[in-house]
Formats: C-alpha cells, structure tokens, sequence
C-alpha cells in the first residue's frame, strides 16, 4: 500500500518559562509513541512558531525534544520518510527594517526580493540554523531544510520491490508557503502578504519535480503548507494563492496544512475540478502568556489512503490532568466518537455526494444528497433486503412442492372417483401466485419494519395492483393484495384505489424505474391521502400486456404494478431505499423466477381475476 501518514506539529512555542513545557513536551511525546504505532510510511510536518516571541534560549530544549522524536520512530521501526517545516510568525527576529519594507505597496515580485530580501532572510537567520540542526537529527537535509523559507520538495513512497518497477509508487509532492515574513503584529489578520516572488520561485520548483518524477506514474498528491490560513492573507493575495493551488493552471493541491489559530478557523476550497481541504492543528502557547488564543494543546496525525479517497484525522488534545487524549470536542458525530477520529474525503469532487431520483424524461433529475440519515437507512435497508430476498426465494421452492402435491392429490382422487377431466391446472396455479403475493407483500411488512418499535408513529401500505383487461370502463388496475403497518389509532388504511393507467403507473412503465410522487408531483393530478408513495412496475419482460387494437396498431401495458405509500415524513427514506436500489428490477428477478420455476404466465392472471 502506498499510504502515507502524517505527524502534524505546530505552534510548540517552546520557551524557558516554568515547569510547564517539561510536562507538555513528555506528555506530548509518550502519547505520539502510542499514537504511531503499527503506522508506516510516516512524514512529520511543523507548521511554524517551533519558539516563542522569536526567542532562541531554548534551542537545547528544541532539541532534546526532536531527538527524542526520533528515538520514538527508530525504536518503533517507522518506514520515515523526513520532516519539512515553515516558518511561523514567532521563528521571525523582527526588525525596523522588515516591519517598514512589510507595508511597501508593491507587487512583491522577484525585484523586491533580490533588492530587500537578505532583510528577511536575517529576520529567519536563527529559524534556519535551527531547522538546519533537526533535520540533521531526522538525515533529512535533503527534504526539510530550505534557506529561502519556501520551497518544493518531494517523496516516493512504495515497497523497494515497487520503486524497482513503475508498479504502485507513488509521489507526495509538499509545498511549503512562508507567510510570516510579512507578519509585523497582532493586526496580521487579512494584512498578510506571500508575494509573486514565493509564487514565482515554487512554480519553477514544481515544474522541475513534475519533469523528474515522469508522465507514467501515479499523478502525485500535492500538500500545501504555511504557518497561516490562507484567509489571513490580503484579499488579492488569497486569490492568487487560490488559482495557484486549485486554478485551471494551477498545481491541483489537494490538502493544506497549517496552525497559528490553534483553532478549526480556517477555510476550504473547491472548484468544478478541485477541492482543497485545509488541516490545522496547533500545541498552544505556553500557560503564562496573555493572549486572545485558544488554549488547547493539540496535534494531529493524518492517514492518507489514496485508493480510497480518503483522509483519517484523528487529532489529540491535552485534558485536565494534561494527558493528551481524543479530542471529543471535535468529534461531533456518532460514526467519530466510535471510531476516534474524523474521515474526510481527500478528493471531494471524485465524491459523488448525491444520486438522482426517478424523474420523467421531461423533467430535470433531482437529486438527493446523502446524509448521515440516509446512510443509516441504506444500511437496514441493506439487510432487510437480504431477508425479503430469501424469504421470497424459500417461498417459490415451497410453491412448487405445494404445486406438485396438490396435482398429485387431486388426480390420484379424481381418477378413483371416475372422472375424466381431473383438476383445473390453471386455478391452482392462479390461487397460488395471488397468495405468493400477498406473502411477498407481507413480507415487506416483516422484514422492513418488524424491528419498529410498536409505538412508533407510523402508517405504511405496501400493495399490488393487477390490470384488468376485462373491464368495460377500460384500463383499469385493482388491488391484487396489500399490507400495512399498524397505526396507533388501531384504523386500517383505506383500500387500494382503482386507477387507470394514468400518471405515475404509465410514466414508470415508459421511464422503466420507480418513481415517487413528491419528486414528480408535476405529472400528478389526482389528490393523495398519503404523504408521499412509490410507484414500480416489475422489470420482466412477462410482465407486459400487448393488446392489439382493429387497426392492427398495439398497445402496452404492464400487468403487476407495486407500490408503497407512507403517511410520515421520515418514513420517506424507505421510498428513497427502494428508488435508489430500483424495486423494480429486484421484484422483477424475484418474479422471474417464480414464473419459471412454476410454469406460469402473468397474462393469465388478469385474464383470469374479476376486480369488481
């Protein structure tokens, strides 16, 4: 598997302050051993503020703290892949000089930079040593350590047997944004700039990866990083950084990591071809300050899984007692708290997020989105479907014996009584398919909702409308049979109405898929007791009726028609349920079946029935 994990730091804001940073940075590193475990192709990432107020004094604390990190992942025999940084506003040694150049209107391009840029490069003179000495620790120059603060740099990750070959690699490419240079004070918010310059110099670098990692393989993920979230920048600057990561030309970022709000603050983008999905994570300041941040101490480690298009969060934060435990404050949904953590989509325009309901050909589909609830529902309605399934292939087993015994009875009889014609074949075999029927239509009732609570306020019908051929009054489809859940008030719905073959009945014959009223009211004239129904016709080519007119012109009719109606909103998603995993071609088979293991032929039952 080509997964890649992600350790996601920021804001350590280590200082020499009180006990405090001893008790959180032990505390911090014995819950990331635990936390690692069994996880391989690991990255570590530090979004900025590694020191606090740009004071370098605790440079051995720093790292003290890294090798020990590093002993963690030797000792656990992590695949480790290396450890890329940005800077933060708290790495910058402020100056006169980079707080007056900071506020000069201009383009920011690659002229300013060569003219004002060693002012900036001095303001991170320390950050850059610093970062020079852990990535020493981690043997990953190569990859983690840039002097300009931004940069383009990647990893192949993949089994050596795979790198060998052109097989299942595949490459991270990780973008790094320095958006602290700007940064002059606590009014950074919406004022911060990035510069053509950083834009300029990471599209070459970009370029140049693309040309060595090659056309074949695996398009590359893209991780974008910074210190800030891409709305602290200025306006037109959040916009150029936008069709950078996610424009048509741009470099189809598709995650972006960052801290400085210790907060969920942040934004994410999408477009008709792309999404951006923004991570952030921040240990806090320390417990002294006075400031307007959050004082959650919290990290984040991301499994990434590619063939699945998805990303595991799960983010870590400190209790009361100071041991870092699952963040249940971010944990909100059910599906979070068993499984402690979040899942996301790593792509969510590869997401289909919806699915269409029936609709007449006229008309626009409409769609639903699928929701919690919805899934929830697809889940019982899942496994109800495996029980109304193998209840209605038991019964046509238990059909056919029946068939066999009752003729064999019935002509051992008559051939002792003297008769010559024996039985009528074709009445058995109708009586059988009308109450085969009524069990598939019971069984609904059984296997959908028998796991309702009894008080629940509900009134579902489920039935079956047969044509009647014979009818002076024309088209006419009566009930073959019905089933209902019991209302509280202890009534019986009222019976199937007869109908014509108008409206819903003929617009599912001609679009051959179910359709609900609510989604196609448009078409609908009659008035409805109901809430809302369902209307299907069982997709077998048996179930047609071809009549011929005088002028040798022909017409169609489906013979069995099925139906659901329900009086309660929420009772909708069971119509949904049916919609979306199409009824009509599951009691289509189900039909199809029984026909032919019994011999029988639909057109004789509406030749046979009287409906008045």
């Amino acid at each position: 598997m080509n997964d890649l994990t992600i350790l996601h730091l920021s804001d350590l804001h280590f200082n020499n302050k009180g006990a405090q940073p001893f008790k959180l940075y032990s505390a911090l590193l014995y819950d990331i051993k635990e936390q690692l475990r069994g996880l391989k192709n690991v990255v570590i990432v530090v979004t900025g503020d590694i020191v606090n107020q740009g004071d370098y004094s605790c440079e051995k604390s720093i790292i003290n703290f890294f090798q020990e990190l590093k002993n963690i992942i030797n000792y656990l025999k992590i695949e480790f892949h290396g450890i890329f940084f940005v800077p933060g506003n708290h790495d910058k040694v402020r100056s006169y000089a980079t707080n007056i150049l900071s506020h000069v209107k201009n383009l920011y391009d690659e002229q300013y930079f060569n003219e004002f840029g060693d002012f900036f490069k001095k303001s991170f003179e320390k950050y850059n040593a610093l970062v020079k000495q852990i990535c020493e620790i981690f043997d990953s120059g190569f990859n983690g350590f840039n002097e300009s603060t931004f940069c383009c740099k990647y990893i192949v990750v993949g089994d050596k047997k795979e790198l060998d070959n052109s097989g299942d690699k595949q490459s991270y490419i990780f973008v790094g944004f320095n958006t602290a240079w700007s940064a002059t004070g606590p009014y950074d918010r919406r004022n911060l700039k990035l510069g053509k310059f950083q834009i300029d110099k990471i599209e070459e670098e970009y370029r140049n990866i693309r040309s060595e990692i090659g056309y074949n393989d695996k398009k590359p993920l893209v991780i974008a990083m910074a210190h800030h979230p891409l709305n602290w920048l200025t306006g037109s600057d959040e916009d150029i950084i936008q069709n950078f990561l996610i424009g048509q030309r741009g470099i189809d970022a598709q995650i972006f990591l960052c801290g400085h709000t210790h907060t969920r603050d942040v934004i994410n983008w999408s477009n008709n071809r792309q999404s951006l999905t923004t991570l952030s994570t921040g240990i806090g300041w320390p417990e002294d300050s006075t400031t307007d941040h959050s004082d959650l101490h919290a990290y984040s480690i991301y499994v990434l899984h590619l063939d699945l298009n998805a990303i595991d969060v799960y983010v870590r934060s400190t209790n009361d007692g100071g041991k870092f435990v699952e963040d249940y404050r971010l944990y909100t949904q059910e599906e979070n708290r068993k499984h402690k953590k979040i899942v996301l989509p790593l792509s969510s325009t590869n997401v289909h997020s919806y699915y269409e309901l029936g609709t007449v050909s006229l008309h626009s589909p409409v769609v639903s989105f699928l929701s919690n609830e919805f899934i929830k529902s697809t889940e019982k309605f899942i496994r109800s479907l495996g029980k109304f399934r193998q209840r209605a292939i038991q019964q046509i087993h238990i059909v056919k014996n029946r068939l066999i015994a009752v003729k064999q009875k019935y002509t051992e009889e008559s051939a002792k009584a003297g008769f010559k014609e024996g039985i009528n074949s074709e009445e058995i075999a109708y009586d059988m398919f009308r109450s085969y029927i009524q069990i598939l239509c019971d069984g609904f009732v059984f296997d959908f909702l028998g796991d309702r609570d009894s008080s629940q306020e509900s009134d579902i019908r489920f039935h079956f409308r047969c044509l009647n051929i014979d009818s002076n009054d024309g088209v006419l489809y009566s009930q073959l049979c019905s089933s209902f859940w019991k209302r509280l008030d202890g009534k019986i719905p009222n019976p199937v109405k007869v109908l014509g073959f108008v409206e819903l009945i003929k617009a599912a014959f001609e679009e051959k898929r179910p359709l609900i009223y609510s989604v196609n009211s448009s078409v609908c004239t009659t008035k409805t007791e109901w809430e809302d129904f369902i209307t299907a016709v069982p997709n077998i080519e048996q179930n047609i009726y071809e009549y011929e007119l005088c002028n040798s012109m022909k017409k169609r009719y489906p013979i069995i028609t099925f139906g659901v109606s329900v009086r309660n909103v929420i009772d909708r998603q069971l119509l949904f349920c049916l919609d979306y995993y199409r009824i009509d071609d599951i009691l289509g088979s189900i039909l199809e079946l029984y026909c032919k293991e019994n011999n029988f032929n639909l057109i004789d039952l509406c030749k046979k029935h009287d409906f008045n």
